[in-house]
């Protein structure tokens, strides 16, 4: 079973009809076609020409919020082969612009991959320069959009969650927390990755995931040696405190959350265990057909609530 292609047939159907356009403007201030809409916020598509090449993105934004001062913004990474739109109705992404103020930026990987491998000859090396595309677009949303420059996280879904983790790696100066879900640390970026700051880190894996083994293989660390990995960069000393979330009927997974807080200052990490939980985003109803979705736990609220208390010194 190709799972990335399954998951591509799955959330082609959640935006037919929609129109995610590309646009020679910076931006078009109207709401994009198909994104769930919440009330208090509007949608706009743009482009960002980045190394030759016209680069797309949607951005959510409030449209009445109590906050003062810039922002803050989440930038939401979608699984490969399938689309921004689609990650946008997986997560309701609307709800972090609508309940808390914030901006939710769904850039697009080129030709539906994200370049989260940093090896200099591996099989990605000829997409384009990833980092660098989300970089210049961080740098957007705070001079053209007024986006907190310390308060910018970032959260991935799958081969998007590798890319959140390259992110956590290359572009510490930016980039405030990362969440990891439905995805390991892949062993090339292992190898290379060496972080110049701590940095918070939410991990979220199910036991029964089918495309990204929770034992890992011999291309991704396990899902607890990518834990480890970020222990180890955040210095985290002693026992984590652990919860175990309530059971909802129906439901065969169970959930139990690790927290690390005895961490440099600045950063924790808080490891998300799905006991039967498949390929999923948590708290979604759109991607069953992966395995078992956890209903216990929400993941855009859950990475909210983990990251926005931290920002960039």
């Amino acid at each position: 079973m190709n799972c990335f292609s399954t998951l591509s047939r799955i959330v082609a159907a959640l935006i037919i009809g929609a129109s995610c356009a590309n646009v020679a403007s910076a931006a078009v201030p109207n709401n994009v076609s198909g994104i769930i809409p919440f009330a208090g916020t509007s949608s706009f598509s743009g482009t960002l020409t980045y190394q030759g090449l016209v680069r797309n993105y949607i951005a959510i934004r409030p449209t009445k919020s109590t906050l003062t001062g810039p922002a803050p913004a989440v930038f939401l990474l979608h699984p490969r082969d399938t689309a921004n739109l689609a990650m946008a109705n997986i997560s309701l992404a609307g709800r972090l612009s609508a309940n808390y103020g914030a901006w939710v930026f769904l850039p697009a990987a080129y030709s539906g991959q994200w370049h989260d491998d940093p090896s200099p000859t591996g099989s990605q090396s000829t997409l384009p320069d990833d980092v660098g595309f989300l970089s210049a677009l961080m740098d957007v949303a705070v001079a053209q959009d007024g986006v907190d420059a310390h308060r910018i996280y970032v959260a991935g879904y799958s081969n998007g969650g590798y890319m959140s983790q390259r992110l956590g790696c290359e572009l510490t100066s930016k980039v405030a927390g990362i969440a990891v879900i439905s995805a390991a640390l892949p062993r090339s970026l292992n190898s290379s990755c060496r972080p110049t700051l701590a940095l918070p880190v939410v991990l979220m894996a199910g036991t029964n995931d089918i495309a990204v083994p929770y034992n890992g293989n011999s291309t991704l660390d396990s899902a607890v040696q990518t834990a480890q990995f970020w222990l180890s960069n955040n210095r985290c000393i002693g026992a984590p405190t652990t919860t175990n979330y309530a059971q909802v009927s129906g439901d065969s997974t169970t959930v139990s959350l690790s927290r690390y807080t005895a961490c440099t200052a600045g950063s924790e990490v808080r490891v998300y265990t799905i006991q039967g939980g498949g390929h999923t985003w948590p708290g979604s109803a759109l991607t069953a057909i992966l395995g078992p979705v956890t209903k216990a736990i929400d993941a855009t609220l859950e990475l909210w609530s983990a990251l926005s208390p931290y920002h960039l010194q």
